[in-house]
């Protein structure tokens, strides 16, 4: 029998964290754990796309609005440190409007949060 190693790591992949939940037990801290998760991720996911899209529009695209009027309150020997080199731009600003971004998202979505995600958890167990 010919069998493909990585078709079969894949297969071990994919397979570990299905049969591991499988027997695992069942709790209601478990569900609550998992929606938080998956909850987080996706507060993540949006803090990274607003934050590359903030940067490209104060950095790059500031025709008019209040990225121009945020691209003009920013240093001049910062803007002059940064002009041109738009993958350190991505790099260093990105992550301190992200580290923004998800604060500000946190403190909107902890309410959401506590009524809805909890007892999701709560009525699904």
């Amino acid at each position: 029998m010919n069998v493909n190693v990585v078709s079969l790591v894949f297969v071990m992949l994919f397979l570990t964290p299905i049969l591991a939940g499988a027997l695992a037990h069942f709790s209601r801290e478990k569900m609550q754990y998992s929606l938080a998760s998956l909850f987080n991720s996706l507060l993540f996911l949006c803090s990274l796309v607003l934050s590359i899209y903030i940067t490209k529009k104060i950095f790059f695209e500031h025709d008019n609005g209040v990225f121009q009027q945020i691209y003009h309150i920013i240093p001049q020997d910062i803007k002059t440190a940064l002009d041109g080199k738009d993958v350190l731009t991505y790099l260093f600003i990105v992550p301190v409007i992200m580290l923004f971004l998800t604060g500000v998202l946190k403190l909107i979505t902890i309410p959401l949060y506590k009524a809805t995600i909890v007892p999701l958890a709560d009525g699904l167990y």
